[in-house]
């Protein structure tokens, strides 16, 4: 019943500006449920304690799985993220100064000592588990929507490139149909995720983790996607891809968030190639004695394939075809991807711990 009234109605403050929301104008429940946590242990109530941090636990649990609309997970999500993270370093933090706490008064035997840290403990892992399992939705979540939209806006996206190279056509580029989705997009779902972890009060260091695994996914990602498509290892495809990439490092660091480059580093690396003046394989040695990021047989495939479409008389008929490969034509190419596993990105809270 005390979880119900706390949390039935819990809803994150509205973001009504870019401004991050002051620390001072946001309520966490988590805040009481941690005041009513303290007392109850205070008191002796462990077993009584438990039990309202499960009924906690279920609710913000029931919360975030119930958001199905991407924008208001992000949101939403970091919200409730940061309420069951203040709960879980609160019972850390209880248990260690407990641990150390030998000359309390709270414990008049040994046993009872005894009890309350292993119930702690019980208490601790239940969180982390139940936190576990919300982060991986929200990222999920947000990779999903990446999954969906960036290789149309990093590979495909001309807009901006060519209203660049000529500011005359900034209307007809503009309201050309294009690809589905453009940069406009992925700088939206990166700006989104930023905002709202500045909004609710993530520590720095978490959300530069965060950004920094959405900017490794959009790496490899497009990486992989690249390198299984023919007609995208050109000259002109690197300069555009190079200069969408150069949107999502500049959105960076706007927002200081250190080390983006890095974190492409496969695709620049890909665009810098493309660019380089080739000699066929001959230049294969001196680009892998000086390139880490990716290995030889990837470089002998971008290479071989950028050369083939500069001298192919073809070259544009080869490309059609080529942007239509089916399945079974990428699975000859799985050598030359990087692996990227469902649970390659660890939950960037615990590098707070």
């Amino acid at each position: 019943l005390v979880a119900n009234l706390l949390l039935q109605d819990i809803r994150p403050p509205p973001e009504e500006s870019e401004e991050p929301i002051s620390i001072g104008e946001v309520l966490f429940p988590s805040r009481l449920v941690v005041a009513i946590l303290t007392d109850l242990w205070r008191i002796g109530m462990i077993n009584q304690s438990a039990v309202l941090l499960e009924k906690v636990m279920n609710i913000f649990k029931e919360k975030i799985e119930t958001l199905k609309d991407p924008e208001a997970l992000i949101s939403n999500g970091a919200y409730l993220l940061n309420n069951v993270n203040e709960i879980r370093t609160c019972i850390a933090w209880s248990r260690y100064t407990a641990m150390s706490d030998f000359d309390s008064k709270i414990f008049l035997k040994a046993e009872e000592r005894q009890d309350y840290l292993k119930m702690l403990l019980i208490m601790k892992r239940y969180c982390e588990t139940v936190f576990g399992q919300m982060y991986n939705v929200w990222i999920k979540s947000i990779l999903n929507e990446l999954n969906k939209k960036t290789i149309d806006a990093v590979i495909l996206d001309e807009t901006l490139y060519s209203i660049r190279q000529n500011p005359n056509v900034y209307f007809r580029h503009m309201f050309h149909k294009g690809p589905k989705y453009k940069m406009f997009d992925v700088l939206r779902i990166f700006n989104n995720v930023y905002l709202a972890m500045k909004s609710y009060c993530f520590d720095e260091v978490i959300s530069t983790s965060v950004i920094h695994d959405l900017l490794t996914y959009t790496d490899v990602l497009c990486f992989n996607d690249i390198i299984t498509r023919e007609s995208y290892l050109t000259v002109d495809k690197g300069l555009l891809i190079k200069y969408n990439i150069s949107l999502l490092i500049d959105w960076c660091n706007e927002h200081t968030v250190p080390d983006s480059p890095n974190k492409l580093m496969h695709l620049l690396t890909l665009c810098q190639i493309l660019q380089l003046k080739k000699q066929g394989f001959a230049d294969i040695d001196m680009i892998a004695t000086t390139c880490d990021s990716i290995s030889r047989k990837q470089i002998e495939k971008i290479i071989g394939e950028c050369d083939k479409n500069s001298t192919t008389e073809s070259g544009k008929k080869l490309g059609e075809k080529t942007k239509k490969l089916k399945k079974k034509d990428q699975s000859n190419n799985s050598e030359f991807v990087i692996p990227l596993e469902d649970d390659a990105f660890e939950n960037a809270f615990l590098c707070m711990n």
